[in-house]
């Protein structure tokens, strides 16, 4: 692997904006809340209560899955120092030690211990990390995937491809250079197939609270189910974890979602924390978990997107007939372009095999592409062929934030007068900073309408 451009960050040993610089141009992670190289090298010892939290947790989270006769599995993902130590400076050098080794591993009872994976085996190497990132690249990820998948008795059948790939990091966004980018093995299309409904789109940008997501496998025929609790290490995994399953809900956080169990009931469970973050594992049973905050959160209402697929997901428990509507819509072959992304929508009905054909339910349905692809600094023109059984009215707004809870401006946005049958529509939208939305209303009423050959050029 080769850094692009070829200079480097941050030289062997220097630190800035608490990132340090390892051998052959790597970044690691110094600082932050965790402070992981404080408790490596043992600065700083794990308190015997944390590692309690972690036992009372497994097991607690082990019992709850049994009563939906659930199997479930406890993950710390190894952190990068630990994988990667010959890319280490010198100055730690031999110094570091696992926390899940040193503490968790001899600290916990057998039991939760039987019930906890520790992938260190199949992730150690630099081969598995991102050069400029704290996160495993997609080889990392694969592993870690196929060990976890295989203590459920579970076999990954249909791995995807790797190629290298220049790829970005986050320490080195930390370090203000956006620019860089490493050669990294990669899976160009990791949601191949898969129906991909995240809710981070509706949160405030730059935060990860109330983060939930659902995958679904219209191919998978086995029929399990999986429920995935844990922070950014096992996000990379859920495309490969998805494979095997028809459903999976993830849901970020340190505090388990116990009442998801009686509702979801799925077939499978994962708990997953990185390493770093297991210094201060927190007792989570009088804790307010991700869930219940999100059910007073506006978005948990919209009528489309993750929003519809994770209260589906909610009821399939108690409402199969809601939760198999919910597989019918979510089969549909969705509204997408490679520059704008997958449309979330608060109308699709039905699609056909000659573009996308919907009948509206409302007045106002909508397609909408967060947190587009669009270069800022080129304008684009957005085309597109729609077919109406009535006269109306298209509209596509855009918008700066990238989040669907914005309030569009009539200002931001162009307007379509549509003939009963086709109509040609081109939208040319003006430069403006990456990361904004686009929202298609394609008509303003109740009507059939079908939408062909969706084009974005750059000018």
């Amino acid at each position: 692997m080769s850094i692009l451009p070829s200079e480097v960050a941050l030289s062997e040993g220097e630190i800035s904006a608490e990132v340090i610089g390892g051998k052959d141009g790597w970044l690691f992670l110094h600082g932050g809340a965790a402070a992981q190289f404080d408790y490596l090298t043992g600065k700083k010892k794990v308190h015997d209560q944390h590692v309690q939290n972690m036992e009372r947790n497994t097991l607690r989270r082990h019992a709850k899955a049994q009563t939906v006769g659930a199997r479930y599995l406890n993950v710390v993902m190894p952190s990068k120092p630990i994988c990667c130590a010959e890319k280490l400076p010198d100055s730690y050098a031999g110094k570091c030690r696992s926390l899940f080794e040193t503490y968790f591993n001899t600290g916990m009872n057998s039991e939760s211990r039987r019930m906890t994976l520790y992938p260190i085996d199949v992730m150690r190497g630099s081969e598995n990390f991102k050069r400029l990132d704290t996160h495993p690249n997609d080889l990392g990820n694969l592993r870690a995937a196929r060990v976890i998948l295989q203590n459920l008795d579970i076999t990954l059948r249909d791995a995807p491809a790797l190629v290298d790939h220049p790829t970005a990091g986050d320490l080195a966004v930390m370090l203000n250079r956006r620019e860089m980018r490493s050669q990294e093995p990669t899976i160009l299309r990791p949601l191949h197939g898969l129906r991909d409904f995240d809710n981070i789109y509706f949160l405030k940008p730059g935060t990860n609270t109330g983060h939930m997501r659902v995958l679904f496998n219209p191919k998978d025929t086995e029929g399990r189910t999986l429920l995935v609790c844990g922070d950014s290490f096992i996000v990379g995994l859920l495309p490969l974890l998805a494979r095997e399953f028809e459903t999976v809900l993830y849901v970020r956080g340190p505090v388990f979602p116990y009442e998801v169990i009686e509702s979801f009931r799925p077939s499978h469970i994962i708990s997953a924390s990185t390493e770093r973050y297991i210094s201060g594992q927190i007792d989570d049973i009088n804790e307010r978990s991700v869930l219940e905050r999100c059910k007073s959160a506006d978005w948990y209402h919209f009528p489309f997107g993750p929003s519809q697929a994770i209260r589906a997901l909610m009821a399939r428990a108690k409402d199969q007939k809601k939760y198999t509507a919910w597989k019918h819509h979510a089969c549909l072959r969705p509204l997408s372009h490679p520059l704008l992304g997958t449309a979330y929508t608060n109308s699709m009905i039905t699609n056909g095999e000659n573009g996308w054909e919907y009948r509206s339910t409302g007045v106002d349905p909508f397609f909408t592409f967060c947190r587009t692809a669009i270069p800022a600094d080129r304008c684009v023109n957005i085309k597109f062929s729609i077919k109406v059984d009535q006269d109306c009215l298209a509209q596509i707004f855009y918008s700066e934030s990238g989040n669907v809870m914005e309030k569009y401006s009539p200002n931001n946005s162009r307007s379509f007068y549509l003939k009963c049958g086709y109509n040609e529509v081109s939208a040319l939208i003006p430069k403006g900073p990456k990361g904004r939305n686009v929202r298609l209303d394609p008509v303003n009423q109740a009507a059939s309408f079908s939408i062909h050959g969706l084009d974005v050029d750059c000018e």
